[in-house]
């Protein structure tokens, strides 16, 4: 996860978006799971060996979509939560979720 967020932070440097100047199927479904890695997959998968705000071009990546798009009031941070945290298949150990998350939108 981390080797291909490395590899699209320096992408993004270079262009606004993963594969050029141009929204691609790829961004569409990047953006969800960027949304969701603070307050979802960081501490319930333990997939935290880099914090998102360690990449800034991929935050202002989000950020740019979300604003070009309108998308800010479609992200639901505790639909998020509430679907991965009280779901027993993802979460057997019913892990709590965090007590805040922190929207980089």
């Amino acid at each position: 996860i981390f080797r291909v967020m490395d590899e699209l932070e320096q992408r993004l440097a270079k262009q606004r978006f993963l594969h050029g100047n141009r929204l691609a199927e790829s961004d569409i479904v990047l953006f969800p799971t960027l949304t969701r890695f603070e307050s979802v997959y960081e501490p319930l998968f333990h997939v935290d060996h880099k914090p998102l705000d360690q990449y800034p071009r991929l935050i202002a990546y989000m950020q740019d979509i979300a604003h070009t798009f309108q998308l800010e009031n479609t992200v639901r941070f505790d639909i998020n939560i509430e679907s991965y945290y009280y779901s027993p298949m993802l979460n057997p150990e019913n892990i709590s979720p965090p007590v805040t998350a922190t929207p980089m939108l």
